[in-house]
């Protein structure tokens, strides 16, 4: 199923697409977003602008997976709060090293209800002052 097109469940009522944000564009993140893509409408968002291009020209991620398509239901940004906007789930794909600082970023624009996913790691001990809607797996 593409964006846009509508799916039923087993007693023929519609179901409604989800909007997922997956912040970051480099090799996991894509991965992420081409999985998460199956049942969701996917906004990513991209550090590097080469990334956000290639993706909407190509639906490719000519960086970290050339050659393997992206569903077009993934929406590239290169803008973090644009991402995470009306987004019902944020899933981080991110090397640790840079989780705390997009974290940051993603402070002001994030409504309080919506949870982030975010592998796990010693880094992301919600003890080390993760802001509360932070659910590590």
């Amino acid at each position: 199923m593409t964006g846009g097109q509508l799916a039923f469940d087993s007693r023929d009522q519609p179901l409604v697409r989800r909007r997922v944000a997956v912040i970051g564009a480099g090799s996991w993140g894509t991965a992420l977003a081409g999985l998460v893509a199956r049942n969701a409408d996917v906004v990513v968002w991209a550090l590097e602008a080469e990334i956000v291009v290639s993706i909407n020209e190509r639906h490719v991620n000519d960086v970290f997976h050339p050659g393997v398509p992206l569903p077009e239901c993934v929406t590239p940004t290169d803008d973090v709060a644009t991402a995470a906007a009306g987004a019902e789930v944020i899933v981080l794909g991110t090397p640790t090293q840079f989780t705390r600082g997009v974290l940051r970023q993603l402070v002001a624009s994030v409504a309080r209800q919506t949870p982030a996913l975010v592998p796990g790691g010693p880094d992301h001990d919600p003890g080390r002052g993760l802001p509360p809607w932070v659910v590590p797996l």
